[in-house]
Parts: structure tokens; sequence; C-alpha cells
């Protein structure tokens, strides 16, 4: 979350407008005229920035969040058949020729050739 929201106040679009927003605000306080104007302009300016900051925090925590829920729906392991054994690998480790042993609620790690069913569903959603 601290990286999220560094990254997003950080920007080089922001720190201008920082260092601009502090520039005009030094500038205009320093004459007696122009105070209560710049004052206003700039509070009004300043809060537009941070609101920018506020909607892209929370616009990428949630995406973050989404991703991480896809994540968590992947297969990481899954058991296949090599040289005749059943084994359980990473799904990384799947080669070529293994034959993926699926069981009911597992997903399928891969996508490759059926070689054999009984009774099988599938929802490729």
């Amino acid at each position: 979350m601290r990286d999220i929201v560094v990254e997003n106040v950080f920007t080089v679009f922001n720190v201008t407008l920082f260092a601009t927003l502090a520039a005009t605000l030094a500038l205009g306080l320093s004459t007696p005229a122009t105070r209560r104007v710049v004052l206003g302009d700039t509070l009004f300016a300043g809060g537009s920035v941070w609101l920018n900051v506020l909607v892209g925090i929370v616009q990428e925590l949630r995406a973050k969040r989404a991703l991480d829920r896809i994540a968590a729906l992947a297969a990481r392991r899954a058991r296949v058949r090599r040289n005749g054994v059943s084994v359980e690998v990473e799904t990384d480790a799947i080669v070529r020729d293994d034959l993926v042993e699926l069981a009911p609620g597992d997903r399928a790690p891969v996508d490759g050739p059926l070689v054999e069913a009984r009774a099988l569903e599938m929802d490729e959603s």
C-alpha cells in the first residue's frame, strides 16, 4: 500500500504541480494586494491535485485487489503422470508428454488434448 501511495504522489506531473503551486503561493503572498486571490486559487488548485492523487490511489488499489483475486484462482500445483508414475508438480514444471490427472473440482492448469475421461464436465469460462 505504501508503494502505491508513494508512486501516485511523487509522479513527475504532481511534483511539477506542487512546485508550481509553491512558487505561485510564494510570489502571490509577497504582494499584499494579491494575497486573497492567490491564496484562494492556490488552495483550489492544490485541492484538485490532491483529488487527482486520491483517485489514482483508489483505482490502483482496486486493480491490485482484482489481480490478487485472479492470481488466487490459478492452480499452482498439478498431478501429472510421468513415466507411468503419478507425481505432484508445480504448474510451471509441466512439460510436453506429461499426462495431467484431474479430479472433480480441479482446474486444468494447461491446454492439451484429452486422452481419457469418465463423466467429464468442464467449465471453460
